[in-house]
């Protein structure tokens, strides 16, 4: 078997793009060495990989929409984090990385399908709910939106009580208004409470919705980072980070420098107010699970033998056979 033909089979894999439309849905397969994703906002990695595989409208006036599905996954599995944006300044929200990932929601089979569509539908019912609470809670100043009613009854009820000091008619404030805003600020209350119990419990069912799906593990096995000082996506600082699985450790590769890392979580689930000191991931490694400690191998200790066994062998070929004249 070619070299080309055994790095096919780790790196690439196969996905679907499936175009749903009102007469049908139409598949287009296609090899994959990377999934790209674009992040815009904190999440772990599984909301990252879920906007370049969920469902999306591409054309809502012909009623056509899109979503990806994996007919076969490659051993290493390459993930591209996109963090560009248009000023070409970098977002530097924190992406929370888990050592270990199951990719069983991304496979293609009617099952699967069926659950991706029942998480496509309470992300859909969460997404309404949290735009709800966004109505409630922004208001011009800067309070949220019962708390800006009972503000506004308190100063009408101040400016009634003190109308004569006040140099105002007493019967400028009507009553009845102080009691609808009151009201409605009970009402919007109310309303807030409501919609963080429904967000909570959306977004508990996300979490759990696929936890019997677990026959595909990865682990992830690198970290790239990018450091810049400007948040410019173009110039700064390239690192890597690198599990050891036969050691069972990290280590940060820094140009020269090699440091241990007793502490993964840092760059793992990291702090937002800390990337531009400490960099931000760009492209992770996940190698499968049951194959890590055959496909990768952090540290080789022996290279100097193997070179010297080189070195000798071209010396001899240059050298030609050994001269035995004068010998008995």
């Amino acid at each position: 078997m070619s070299l080309y033909t055994d790095c096919f089979r780790l790196f690439y894999g196969y996905d679907q793009v499936v175009t749903v439309k009102p007469t049908g849905e139409e598949r287009e397969s296609n090899p994959f060495l990377e999934v790209i994703a674009y992040l815009s906002h904190p999440c772990d990695i599984y909301s990252l990989l879920d906007g370049a595989f969920d469902a999306s409208v591409i054309e809502a006036a012909n009623g056509l929409s899109q979503y990806r599905e994996i007919d076969q996954l490659p051993p290493i599995l390459h993930i591209s984090i996109e963090r560009g944006q248009m000023n070409r300044t970098k977002c530097e929200e924190p992406l929370r990385l888990p050592e270990h990932i199951f990719m069983d929601r991304y496979m293609a089979s009617p099952e699967m399908l069926e659950k991706r569509r029942q998480a496509w539908q309470l992300k859909a019912s969460l997404l309404e709910v949290v735009n709800r609470k966004v109505g409630l809670t922004k208001s011009k100043v800067g309070l949220e939106i019962p708390q800006a009613l009972n503000s506004t009854t308190e100063y009408l009820q101040h400016i009634s009580e003190n109308a004569n000091d006040l140099g105002v008619d007493p019967d400028l404030i009507d009553i009845q208004l102080l009691e609808v805003i009151g009201k409605s600020a009970e009402v919007s209350r109310r309303e807030l409470e409501e919609i963080d119990i429904s967000i909570s419990r959306y977004q508990q069912q996300l979490d759990h919705i696929f936890d019997e799906h677990r026959q595909l593990p990865y682990r992830l096995h690198a970290v790239f980072m990018h450091r810049s000082g400007q948040a410019r996506i173009d110039g700064g600082h390239w690192f890597i980070y690198i599990y050891d699985t036969k050691n069972t450790l990290w280590r940060r590769y820094n140009d020269e420098t090699i440091t241990k890392i007793a502490d993964p979580k840092p760059f793992l689930d990291p702090i937002k107010d800390r990337a531009r000191e400490e960099g931000t991931s760009s492209f992770v490694v996940y190698v499968r699970e049951d194959l890590a400690d055959q496909l990768v191998q952090t540290v080789y200790r022996e290279p100097e033998l193997e070179m010297q066994e080189v070195r000798d062998g071209e010396v001899r070929q240059q050298m030609g056979p050994p001269n035995i004249e004068g010998l008995d």
